[in-house]
């Protein structure tokens, strides 16, 4: 297990596909500061406040703070933003698309299968390394968004929220997106193409907020699935407000995902043929 290890970490960080992904995540984090920035300095408060109306009642929208374009910017609420949009989540998708389906493009797991080791071993070795740079990345993108709000607004109040309820921020942010990229594996392993699995997991990010939004809409008054999907769970908690009932959904929810995508990953790599 640990040449395993080694060899899918060696394969990581030889990986172009790892750096340019990484790379896309700091363009793209500084790319909406600016732009932001740009949209406050350059436009008259009722028209910040339609704009934020707008994303506000749009609840489809992923892409928008909410409040953010009315509320005085600075680093810390800069950092509490930069999981409300699908940036890191579509690069998520592709990048584990690539990790894991190439294998088995390649052939390059028959070969290691063939070698004796247990599917168990490579299968788990390749879903941690995958955590590994899911969690990289996506501490990339808050370190780079609280650095740049901060040139751009300056950091804040010190002893504010954010200093009291990080970790937990942190925390849950955490596991829901190793919960996100096990479902990707999942179904890389599934797909087995490097095509189709990136448009699956692209399109379940593009689409499946609108879907669990319409839903909502046709369920009963007052019951939702909208709050069991991961993305919802990930905006939902990207404050350092948080109140237990956010903390401890999100926990259950996490959780809920990383066993049934984990368990279901294996499964299906155990039972289909390796060709």
């Amino acid at each position: 297990m640990i040449n395993l290890l080694r060899s899918e970490l060696y394969k990581l960080f030889k990986s172009k596909s790892f750096y340019i992904c990484c790379f896309i995540c700091v363009i793209a984090t500084i790319v909406v500061a600016f732009t932001y920035n740009f949209l406050q300095n350059n436009m008259s408060p009722e028209m910040l406040e339609q704009m934020n109306n707008a994303a506000i009642s749009d609840k489809s929208s992923i892409t928008s703070p909410n409040s953010l374009f009315t509320q005085k910017f600075n680093g810390q609420l800069f950092l509490s933003q930069s999981f409300t949009g699908n940036t890191l989540q579509i690069i998520l998708a592709v990048f584990v698309s690539l990790f894991v389906s190439s294998e088995f493009t390649t052939g390059t797991i028959k070969n290691i299968v063939a070698k004796g080791f247990t599917r168990f071993n490579v299968y788990f070795a390749k879903l941690i390394i995958v955590w590994v740079a899911s969690i990289l990345m996506m501490l990339i993108i808050p370190l780079t968004a609280v650095s740049i709000g901060t040139i751009l607004w300056g950091f804040g109040n010190a002893a504010s929220d954010l200093t009291k309820n990080i970790v937990v921020f942190f925390g849950l942010q955490i596991l829901l997106c190793l919960a996100l990229s096990s479902l990707f594996v999942t179904i890389s392993v599934v797909v087995r193409s490097n095509g189709a699995s990136i448009a699956i997991n692209v399109c379940i990010i593009a689409f499946s907020s609108i879907l669990t939004a319409l839903l909502d809409a046709i369920l009963p008054e007052g019951k939702t699935i909208s709050q069991y999907w991961i993305q919802n769970n990930i905006i939902d908690v990207s404050s350092f407000g948080l109140t237990a009932k956010q903390i401890t959904r999100s926990l259950i929810i996490s959780s809920s995902y990383l066993l049934i995508c984990v368990l279901g990953g294996f499964f299906i790599f155990q039972k289909k043929d390796i060709k």
